[in-house]
């Protein structure tokens, strides 16, 4: 499950989580993909608890909420 928000340049980014490394369910991470600019990296942030942990945060997190973990995100290479 995913969730599209605006940030602060009002570029549209997509939210969803992702599990572990090779697979397995913890840590989970949350990606952060741009929808509005291909060529902008994403960005990641590894999460406590496992995926459906983080999906459903993701989906029931406030937008301020969401902004925070957003800053706190990685670009991925």
């Amino acid at each position: 499950m995913s969730r599209i928000f605006v940030d602060r340049d009002l570029e549209r980014w997509e939210a969803f989580a992702t599990a572990g490394p090779h697979g397995f369910p913890e840590p989970a991470s949350l990606v952060f993909r741009c929808v509005s600019d291909r060529e902008r990296p994403s960005r990641g942030l590894t999460t406590s608890g496992d995926k459906s942990e983080a999906e459903s945060a993701v989906l029931e997190m406030d937008a301020t909420q969401l902004h925070e973990l957003f800053e706190r995100a990685a670009p991925l290479s």
